[in-house]
Parts: C-alpha cells; structure tokens; sequence
C-alpha cells in the first residue's frame, strides 16, 4: 500500500465541540485473528470458523452506537505469512468495516517470512502487503504510536531496522504539542512481559535485555498505556511506573476459551478499557462522567 494511500485512510473521529468541552471517543482493539490456525493443515486452506467469526465481530462493529474512531489489530493477521488466500480474507473481512471506520494493522510475528528471526525480505514484503510497520496517527489530542515488536524481539538479523525504529521511536516520544497533549497510546504485538519486569525470558515477551530500557522511554514520553496481543490467552492489566500494559486475548482462537476483543475509551488524558467475548460487543458505547 502506497504512504499516501495509507494516510488518506486517517480521518477525524472526535473533536473539540464549542461550548461543551472535550468530547470522549472510543476504539477497539483486536489481536491475533490469524486465519488458518484453528483447522491447522499444511495447505492453510480452511478457514471458515475465522471468517464466521470475524464477520460476527465486524457486524457488530458497524452497528454500535456511536461508531469507533478505528479498529486496530495488534498483530498475527494470518497463520502461514505467505499464503495468498489468507491474506485476502483477512483484507476482505476487515474491508467490510464500515467505510468511515479506519482500519490499523500492527504487525505480529505471523506476518512475517523467517519468522523466528524476521528477514528483511520478510519486512519487504510485509510493507508491500500491509503497508508500514511502524507509524503514528492523532485523534483529539491522543497520539497513537504502532510499533514492530518482533523487531524488538529478535532482530538479530535485522538489526538495521531495529535501529531505524528505535530512532523513529525516541523522535515521536520527544514530540510536545497540542497534537499529543493528552498522552501517548503505543500498540505493538509481543506485550513486554506476563507477571513482572524482572522474569526470565521465554518465547511470549520482549527479552529482559531490552525490556527496561523500552519501558523507561515510554515512561519519560508520557505513553499512558501499551496494548498488545500475541499470548492467545488472559492475563490481567500490568503496569511499569505509570504506564499501563494492556494485553488482549486471541478474536479467534483462544487458548483458555475466552476469545474476544476490547473497547478502548479516551477522555481528556486519561482512558479506561473493557474485555468482550467477540459475540457479546454492545450496541450502543455510553461514556462515564470525567473526574
């Protein structure tokens, strides 16, 4: 996809109302669809309880009221990273959001050939696909900041563009304006770790050898909240200082059978979430009183 293709995709979803103050919005965040996974098989060709649920969810979605700013979907959008099938039917499901919805990939360690480590044919292709792998978007003076984490994971074979993004990264967290007055929100796949800063390495988190020192970044940036996916499974709202990290389970195929999505609401600097099974999403989105 072409940046300016990309970036025409970004409209306004909340705005500064005359006389009424700051008006709350609210998006929601999806992980890990990853089509083929639940039939398996080597051919990757069946699929058809994926899309029977992402049409559930995507329905749902249309009908809510007021619509969400956007959807984003942190990661894993597919099974097998180079099958063309699956990725038209993770394209042709998403497309179906209504058009004013804006759609956000955040790419997951699925979405990439030489997985694990990533190749930079994999990252290549992945952006001829998908389009960038990192990038920041506003809305109403929250900055939402996607970030490729299996660089953060294991790049080791990319180091080049481990570095290009750490670069990126550290420019847009020094960014001070009305544009990101109230907070920074990142989105990534891996979340940074399941129970504490300090445990041991393992195939789900960023490595301990790289954990602190993103986490600290985030802290001096003013990042209020890390959303994630990848762990397929429940795991309460942890936090690093006062940033919040915010893991979501699989829409698809849940490890521990709870598989849903999350509904994302913002105030003026300040947000709060919800957990859904993904056939239970409310139709209509009411917003709480600010304190």
């Amino acid at each position: 996809m072409k940046r300016r293709s990309f970036l025409s995709m970004i409209v306004p979803a909340a705005v500064f109302i005359s006389g009424c103050g700051y008006k709350p919005f609210y998006f929601i965040q999806i992980a890990d669809t990853q089509i083929g996974m639940i039939a398996g098989g080597k051919d990757g060709n069946e699929f058809s309880k994926e899309t029977e649920m992402i049409e559930t969810v995507i329905k749902q979605i249309n009908h809510m009221k007021p619509r969400p700013a956007f959807v984003v979907v942190c990661g894993d959008f597919t099974n097998l990273p180079a099958h063309e099938k699956q990725i038209a039917e993770y394209k042709r499901l998403m497309g179906q959001l209504h058009r004013s919805i804006p759609c956000y990939n955040v790419s997951g360690n699925h979405d990439f050939l030489g997985d694990p480590p990533p190749s930079h044919e994999g990252i290549a292709r992945y952006r001829e696909i998908y389009g960038p792998d990192w990038y920041t978007f506003y809305e109403s003076g929250w900055k939402f900041m996607v970030m490729n984490s299996t660089l953060m994971k294991t790049p080791e074979s990319v180091k080049e563009d481990e570095k290009a993004q750490l670069i990126w990264m550290e420019s847009e967290l020094s960014e001070k304006s009305k544009k990101n007055r109230n907070g920074t929100v990142v989105f990534m796949h891996h979340p940074f770790f399941d129970n504490h800063i300090d445990e041991e390495d393992g195939y789900h988190a960023i490595p301990q050898s790289r954990r602190r020192g993103y986490l600290d970044d985030f802290v001096k940036g003013n990042v209020k909240a890390v959303f994630s996916g990848h762990r397929h499974t429940t795991i309460p709202e942890r936090a690093y200082e006062n940033v919040r990290l915010i893991n979501t389970n699989a829409l698809c195929n849940s490890f521990d059978d709870k598989p849903g999505l999350r509904i994302v609401k913002l105030y003026e600097g300040s947000l709060e979430h919800e957990f859904y099974r993904y056939d239970e999403l409310p139709e209509k989105v009411e917003f709480g009183r600010q304190t």
